[in-house]
């Protein structure tokens, strides 16, 4: 062989070399993967729940149901189950629209958060520096109330001052001006009493505030931020909807379909706001801290402070063993529960019943609708805390972290700064 073919078929090897270290280096970046592997133990627990909700629903007589579950910036469960009418079976799906009550008040909470953040009013501000014709009983009363006490129901009233009003279809100016001659029980921030016309106040705040109305608030704030595409706060908004539960109720012991009545969206702050379980999914991913260009979490340790003690533990949670104590913060309870801090709320309006709760340490919630009056709405979360609570260490030790950031503005959504005030 020639010294010039010698020089030929080195240089040649040295290429195919090359060529062999490149394409072995090659596959070895293309299996180099991150992991993908979901968390089977936080399968086993949807799957458990999924159960849980299938046999109650078959086996206690509910007409329908809904949940959501989510953990760690996802969704690991998201169902309906049963009827939105026992008449015409129709299924309810992750779309059906509920009436949610009083978790309404979470939801009007979550929405002052953010318009505190948008330093259009604070959660110190007096009322009447914003509403100076508003009045209680007594006038240091009057003009020590402020954002925080409607919200925490600190506000000095008597338990359920004029709810009645509510039922009776009165407007929300009347009630709150029916509420100067109540008296009080004591000075505001001392005394936790529940209320539905003094909480819908914050209507008021926020319309002076702004310049909007409570509906154009939610629409373009607290929906639009959160990917709620289905939720309203009207009777209008739920019976246009060709996909809603229907209320029922039990008539001699039979269950029977109702009719969605136009009560408590009078008072739309404290009960008056419609949602599906999709939309509730989309609105617990910002309150467990996952949404940080809807609502920071500044302002959710904010809503969660306990603001007063609400000794409401033999009444409403005796069936739940592990709670110990139970608090009020801004729209949502503040409940020691095993060691833990859980932020709850429960709903019921016409028929229908609902529920959420939220371990924001653990990054983890729950919501429940349901379009009867039983329990299963408030005793299914406390169900789902102890299955939790019971595989948590499992769960967290499995979990992998991720280093994954949130993105600070997704472009689906807008920023805060871009709704204008008039």
């Amino acid at each position: 062989m020639s010294f010039k073919n010698k020089i030929i078929l080195f240089t040649s090897l040295i290429l195919i070399f090359i060529s062999i270290s490149r394409v072995e280096h090659a596959r070895e970046i293309t299996i180099i993967e991150p992991s993908t592997k979901p968390n089977p133990f936080l399968i086993d627990l949807s799957s458990s729940f999924d159960e849980y909700m299938n046999e109650k629903v078959s086996k206690v007589n509910i007409p329908g149901a809904a949940v959501c579950i989510v953990k760690d910036n996802e969704i690991i469960l998201l169902k309906g189950y049963g009827y939105k009418n026992i008449n015409s079976r129709d299924s309810v799906g992750i779309h059906t629209v509920f009436r949610l009550g009083s978790v309404s008040k979470s939801l009007t909470s979550t929405l002052a958060g953010m318009l505190v953040e948008d330093k259009v009013m604070n959660w110190d501000d007096p009322i009447q520096s914003i509403l100076p014709e508003f009045t209680l009983k007594s006038e240091s009363t009057s003009e020590s109330l402020t954002v925080k006490h409607v919200l925490s129901h600190t506000t000095g009233l008597t338990r359920h001052a004029y709810t009645n009003l509510i039922e009776d279809g009165k407007s929300l100016d009347d009630m709150l001006l029916a509420l100067s001659d109540v008296p009080l029980i004591g000075p505001v921030g001392m005394h936790y009493s529940y209320q539905n016309v003094a909480y819908s106040i914050i209507e008021k705040v926020m319309a002076a505030s702004t310049g909007k109305t409570f509906e154009q608030l939610l629409d373009e704030k607290l929906f639009l931020q959160m990917n709620m595409k289905n939720s309203s706060a009207s009777y209008e908004g739920i019976v246009s909807n060709p996909d809603h539960a229907s209320p029922h109720y039990y008539h001699r012991g039979v269950l029977r379909k109702s009719k969605i009545s136009k009560k408590y969206y009078n008072a739309a702050p404290a009960g008056g706001i419609n949602s599906n379980i999709s939309d509730m999914a989309n609105l617990m991913m910002g309150l467990t801290g996952n949404k940080p260009w809807a609502i920071k979490n500044q302002t959710l340790d904010s809503l969660y402070a306990p603001q007063i003690r609400s000794y409401i533990k033999y009444k409403y949670f005796s069936s739940w063993p592990k709670m110990e104590k139970a608090y009020y913060g801004m729209g949502f309870r503040v409940l020691e529960y095993d060691d833990k801090k859980v932020i709850y709320h429960g709903g019921y309006v016409n028929g229908y019943r609902s529920g959420i709760a939220l371990i924001p340490e653990d990054n983890i919630g729950i919501c429940i609708l349901t379009n009867y009056p039983g329990n299963l709405a408030h005793t299914g979360i406390r169900d789902f805390l102890n299955m939790y609570l019971e595989n948590s260490e499992m769960i967290d030790s499995w979990q992998e972290k991720s280093d994954l950031l949130v993105e600070d503005f997704p472009p689906s959504i807008k920023f805060p700064s871009e709704l204008i005030y008039p």
